[in-house]
């Protein structure tokens, strides 16, 4: 059966769901490990190593999805991102042996990350004069996934009972999204098939690396101020310890506000000079929050920083596309594969430095730090070009 037009606005739709499935299997994969654990019968150790499996397949699955997708097509190399989600969440949810549940976090991560990449790009084709806009509201429909990733995945734990029907679901959402999107015609400029050379040029522009450090700096920032906030919280905030389990609901849900907020002034803001904005404004409410002494007012300053935080990663994304729209893929791969160098070193970073003796307000310093780096980055202007 031939491919049929799909109007601009469901292909758009097509591309937020993608990004909402996504969040809502990795915003909630923390919350099956125990299970998962005594599934397999191993110990916390085993089960941290799905992180480093998602995030390494994460990893090689942005960088080449964005290439191709530039070079081959977004419809072809989106099928096939959205073939490797099914493939892992299948595998994920019927593997009786560890092993394969470390292939499937791998392909998991792969393929949610290349699809939610592809979709970006998408975006960009769909909408050239809105950019902005568009690299900012896919991203609020990954902070709604992640809004209620938590209850939705606890609530239908409790009613099924086992981890590996979540997984099946999600298998099943993604084989629906690619069968919908293998019925329709995807609007392609030209491709010109495999070209290395253009990553060569590309490696050497000193825009990308602007915007490659900056996405380091920035998620690095981000995922090491929620995930160790609630241990501040139970350490070192006197009573703080009942508050400790909402920190991670309270953040994304100011997240997702603020880039709600951050779509209706997008456009009305240099995108560099609001980016130097929001990540100055980052780094006061996160040092503000690391001197309260209080549990209460310190909830209020970790929903001030999600609200500062939320839309530098849009702009990023947005000024990485308009810079380069001829290969928007390939661009946004790297800064999202950028991302995630940032948000596997800097969590790390501070917990080593609890483990050498400094505090974790102290530790967590290193929040501050990197935002006021994106913020200095800001301030350097680099022509782009779309090579």
């Amino acid at each position: 059966m031939p491919s049929r037009p799909l109007p601009v606005g469901l292909l758009t739709s097509l591309a937020f769901v993608i990004s909402f499935m996504y969040a809502l299997y990795v915003a909630a994969f923390g919350l099956i490990l125990p299970a998962v654990g005594a599934a397999f019968q191993v110990g916390a150790a085993a089960q941290g190593a799905l992180f480093p499996a998602s995030f390494g397949g994460g990893m090689v699955g942005v960088l080449l999805s964005g290439y191709l997708s530039d070079r081959l097509g977004r419809k072809p190399v989106g099928l096939l991102c959205l073939g490797v989600v099914v493939l892992g969440a299948g595998l994920f949810g019927t593997a009786t042996a560890f092993p394969a549940a470390l292939l499937a976090a791998t392909l998991l991560g792969a393929g949610g990350a290349a699809s939610q990449t592809v979709a970006s790009a998408l975006l960009s084709d769909l909408h050239p004069t809105r950019r902005p806009f568009y690299m900012n509201a896919i991203q609020i429909a990954f902070g709604v996934g992640a809004v209620v990733s938590t209850p939705l995945m606890q609530a239908f734990l409790t009613i099924s009972g086992s981890w590996r029907y979540l997984f099946l679901l999600v298998g099943i959402g993604f084989a629906a999204i690619l069968v919908t999107l293998s019925f329709c015609t995807v609007p392609e400029g030209e491709r010109s098939g495999i070209d290395f050379t253009i990553l060569g040029r590309l490696a050497r522009h000193p825009a990308l690396w602007l915007f490659c450090s900056s996405a380091a700096f920035y998620a690095g920032a981000e995922v090491a101020f929620f995930s160790w906030m609630p241990t501040l919280l139970q350490k070192e905030i006197p009573s703080g310890a009942g508050y400790a389990a909402g920190v991670g609901s309270l953040f994304w849900a100011a997240m997702t506000v603020g880039r709600a907020l951050t779509g209706s002034i997008i456009h009305r803001f240099p995108l560099r000079r609001l980016r130097f904005l929001l990540a100055s404004a980052s780094a006061v409410t996160a040092t503000m929050t690391l001197i309260i002494r209080t549990p209460e007012m310190l909830l209020t300053g970790v929903a001030l920083t999600g609200l500062c935080f939320s839309g530098i990663f849009s702009v990023l994304l947005a000024e990485g596309s308009e810079g380069f729209p001829d290969t928007a893929g390939t661009v946004l791969g790297m800064t999202i594969a950028s991302a995630s160098i940032g948000v596997a070193l800097l969590p790390y970073a501070v917990g080593a430095f609890v483990d050498v003796g400094a505090s974790w307000r102290l530790s967590l310093g290193l929040v501050p730090l990197a935002a006021v780096l994106v913020a200095l980055l800001a301030t350097i202007r680099v022509p782009t070009n779309s090579l």
